[in-house]
């Protein structure tokens, strides 16, 4: 018997009633299409494509009871995720201006009011702005006043998207398109943003600068020197939000990470919570040391200092009190670096414990699944998100998800035979 089935798609207004649309929302809706279409061809269940609604959400009529649902939505995000990327200058999904383009850093000073931090920004090479900065907004938006003095106010067919917020919040927010959105010397061209009052309690502030304009660059905030460095990344992918059917989150993108750089004195505090209690502990880069022929970061928690090699952050050994406790043979890979969403790795260690004069050896295979914005204790991130089996069994042994700006995970979840142990950031700073 077949079924009718409707499963979220991008969260891009296509606006199909209107007599007239844009060019841009014209070439978002036959890519939708074209993507769906050639996933209806690889899975025989998936009967046919019924419709795309104004919001991106892909109705299909499938067979029985839809195994191949995910898979067939899976390919779906993907292909439309590199037939967007493909063509991000006609969409409007922004792209560096020129001049931008020859230099390396950029720092721009910054406000504080607690731990927000606002920039001003220059929108059409007219108007000033003071923006909150929020890494955990997926698009910039600012309020209709700006947008009336800037002369792009959204009209009555606006396309209409699901803006991503601290704290999971979503909106529903009309775009218009913004030929340059400008923070110190970093050029943004031919970006689109959100039209709304997303911050009404801020008379002052004009409204969000969000990861559509961060993601062309590797970003530094000092709060301390009350600054923000944006490092000119040597491409800008696109990534785009898909929604589950009510909550939305990031699908995987084509950009892949570096291995971080850290420096003595950075510091980052955590919490954890199980059903056998709770706690809090900090962890620091106290100095770089070799050890096992491996030039190492050395990590002080409470007494204890782990070993991580310099070069991807594998797990070495770990000392208590200054003598040995464990050490990795072949060190551990937690990661592999450059890390990208559909990264898959396999690996095998042994532990020894010198004290206790034993060993035991590990099998595992990682992989990242998607990437994420969650919140945590110390504010909200764009993630990519990791998860560790033992082989064989494809037992869970945790996943963990990592922020390129906090530069290590900032949330681990491990089972163990009492239950869960969840392990959140709740702080950090760099040296």
């Amino acid at each position: 018997m077949a079924r009718r089935n409707a499963l979220v798609g991008i969260l891009i207004a296509v606006f199909t009633a209107c007599a007239t649309i844009s060019p841009e929302r014209a070439l978002e809706d036959d890519l939708m299409w074209e993507a769906a279409r050639e996933c209806k061809a690889r899975y025989a269940t998936i009967l046919s494509i019924d419709r795309i609604d104004h919001y991106g959400r892909l109705n299909f009529t499938h067979l029985g009871s839809g195994p191949e649902n995910a898979a067939f939505l899976q390919c779906y995000q993907v292909g439309l995720a590199k037939k967007f990327e493909a063509n991000a200058d006609r969409l409007g999904f922004g792209r560096l201006s020129p001049s931008t383009r020859t230099l390396r850093k950029i720092t721009v000073p910054v406000s504080m009011t607690g731990t927000s931090a606002y920039v001003t920004a220059i929108l059409n090479e007219a108007e000033r702005a003071t923006l909150l900065l929020d890494t955990g907004a997926t698009n910039t938006v600012i309020t209709p006043t700006l947008a009336k003095k800037l002369g792009i106010a959204p009209p009555a067919d606006a396309r209409v998207r699901i803006a991503n917020l601290v704290g999971g919040k979503t909106l529903e927010v009309p775009f218009v398109r913004l030929r340059t959105l400008q923070i110190g010397a970093a050029v943004v061209e031919d970006i689109q943003i959100g039209v709304y009052d997303i911050v009404p309690h801020l008379a002052e502030v004009s409204g969000i600068l969000g990861t559509d304009f961060l993601r062309h660059f590797r970003t530094s905030l000092d709060p301390a020197a009350r600054s923000l460095t944006l490092e000119v990344m040597e491409t800008s992918p696109v990534t785009r939000t898909m929604p589950t059917a009510s909550t939305p989150v990031t699908i995987p993108s084509t950009r892949t990470l570096a291995a971080p750089v850290w420096k003595v004195g950075d510091e980052w505090n955590f919490r954890w919570d199980s059903p056998r209690g709770s706690g809090t502990y900090v962890s620091v880069v106290t100095r770089e040391e070799s050890a096992n022929g491996f030039d190492c970061y050395v990590v002080r928690t409470g007494r204890r200092e782990s070993y991580y090699r310099k070069t991807d952050l594998a797990f070495v050994l770990e000392k208590l009190n200054r003598e040995i406790e464990q050490q990795m043979r072949p060190p551990a890979l937690h990661f592999v670096w450059p890390l990208s969403v559909g990264r898959t790795w396999d690996e095998a260690y042994t532990t020894e414990w010198p004290r206790d004069q034993r060993t035991r050896t590990h099998a595992f295979i990682s992989h990242v699944e998607t990437e994420e914005t969650i919140s945590v204790p110390a504010g909200t991130f764009v993630t990519f998100k990791m998860v560790r089996r033992l082989t064989p069994g494809d037992a869970l042994n945790y996943e963990a998800w990592y922020s390129p700006n906090v530069k290590r995970w900032i949330r681990l979840r491990q089972p163990f035979a009492y239950g869960v142990r969840t392990t959140e950031i709740t702080a950090f700073k760099f040296n």
